[in-house]
């Protein structure tokens, strides 16, 4: 999770796993890293907040809203619902967004 900085904006902030044992696999691991970027997003979100900037929708696009499980992650981290578009291809949405 190097590079993630919102809200915190210190360069010096790393990702780290704590408490592995041999029991630990991959999908341990991954699992936490997916928690990891939820418990960032919402930490992005409570700071747009915060600043008074509404939030009301959240979208999941990419290759990350074929996953039931990474939506079902940060639903529950956000504790809000989450929608996937019927194109859920980052760039066409970039598109859409850009009136091309």
């Amino acid at each position: 999770m190097q590079g993630e900085w919102v809200p915190y904006w210190d360069t010096r902030l790393r990702g780290d796993f704590v408490g592995m044992t041999m029991r630990h696999g991959r999908s341990h691991f991954t699992r936490a890293v997916m928690e990891g970027v939820a418990f960032a997003l919402r930490a992005g979100v409570e700071y747009m907040e915060a600043l008074g900037l509404p939030f009301d929708d959240v979208r999941l696009i990419g290759q990350g809203a074929t996953s039931s499980l990474w939506a079902q992650i940060i639903a529950d981290t956000l504790n809000r619902p989450i929608l996937i578009p019927a194109e859920r291809d980052a760039a066409y949405g970039a598109a859409l967004i850009t009136g091309m």
